[in-house]
């Protein structure tokens, strides 16, 4: 896992302060600012054009850029792509073309990208028409999406340390969350030393929202759900709590906003830009309702949006949820 270089840099200017209270990390903090960072994840281009996706993402990098004080960097969570997994590679380049329009060639920002499950290409071979020989099979695809080398991997900016991990595992046809073992080895080396720390994995390391949004009861308890989150959660969060450089670890995909505290790491699942898919989180119940009709009720997922952080000098942080106020559609 090699150090990954940023995307296109540039200047922006614009309208709008957003105000960060302190959260966790800072308290009433008088530290000298180090960066401040814009996360947003789980923007999904989606096939049905209906749901103005497109249009929706260059909302939301409208919204970011016409701050007063611009991010010095952005975080990109993943699932920028919808179902590529089972898609023709046709159409998984078609949707990747939109997305490259909306997003990678409009931010005018230092970009550090982390893979989705949306982001792979081909794992279902059936309804992919793949082999699993192609060039772009796989990981591959996400990673020529990205422009990495290598989907794992570190950067260290204003004084803190940002380790990018890959968080989605072939699984059968499909997928499934954990850190493999090679790469724990070295994540392992990279939490090494005191440089304040920032880990982002797209797939959540802990949280109540995957149980209680995703999980199911048996009979000796709650089953763990399948991809909300990484497999091998206990070992993970037993390595970062060993670590204290390990200020924040962010998280995506399940497009649900949660803050845990937990052995002096704070976990901070981000939403999603596009909210619930760009539908009201109402309409994505209501559809979810009808197609599992004898499912348990869903939670109202997130409003479309990012989140705004400050690292601060002495390892502390505050951060923002900030809603782009984009009107998702309702009757689909």
């Amino acid at each position: 896992m090699a150090d990954g270089s940023l995307s296109r840099r540039g200047f922006l200017a614009g309208l709008g302060a957003v105000a960060l209270a302190p959260r966790l990390g800072a308290q009433a903090n008088t530290a000298k600012p180090g960066l401040r960072v814009a996360y947003l994840t789980d923007a999904h281009i989606m096939e049905d054009e209906r749901l103005n996706s497109d249009e929706g993402i260059r909302f939301a990098l409208d919204h970011l850029m016409a701050q007063s004080r611009p991010a010095d960097l952005v975080i990109n969570g993943g699932d920028n792509l919808t179902g590529t997994m089972a898609r023709t590679l046709g159409d998984a380049q078609a949707m990747r073309r939109r997305w490259e329009s909306a997003f990678r060639d409009r931010i005018k920002l230092p970009t550090l990208y982390c893979a989705g499950n949306h982001d792979h290409w081909g794992w279902n071979r059936t309804a992919s028409s793949s082999a699993g020989t192609e060039p772009l099979w796989g990981k591959a695809f996400a990673r020529d999406m990205l422009q990495l080398d290598q989907l794992a991997y570190s950067v260290e900016r204003g004084g803190w340390k940002f380790v990018v991990l890959d968080s989605v595992q072939p699984f059968e046809n499909r997928y499934i969350g954990g850190i493999d073992p090679a790469q724990m080895e070295w994540l392992k080396g990279e939490l090494a030393g005191s440089t304040p720390t920032v880990v982002v994995s797209h797939i959540p390391i802990t949280g109540i929202s995957p149980l209680v949004l995703d999980g199911s009861t048996e009979e000796n308890g709650i089953r763990t759900p399948f991809g909300s989150i990484v497999q091998n959660m206990i070992e993970v969060v037993n390595l970062l709590d060993e670590r204290d450089n390990v200020k924040l670890v962010l998280g995506g995909h399940i497009h649900f906003e949660e803050t845990v505290s937990f052995g002096g790491t704070t976990y901070l699942n981000g939403g999603a830009v596009c909210g619930s898919w760009w539908r009201t989180p109402e309409s994505n119940a209501r559809r979810w309702a009808e197609q599992n009709p004898t499912a348990p009720r869903r939670l109202l997922r997130a409003e479309p949006g990012y989140t705004m952080l400050d690292l601060f000098e002495d390892g502390t942080f505050a951060f923002k949820t900030i809603r782009t106020g984009w009107e998702s559609v309702s009757s689909l």
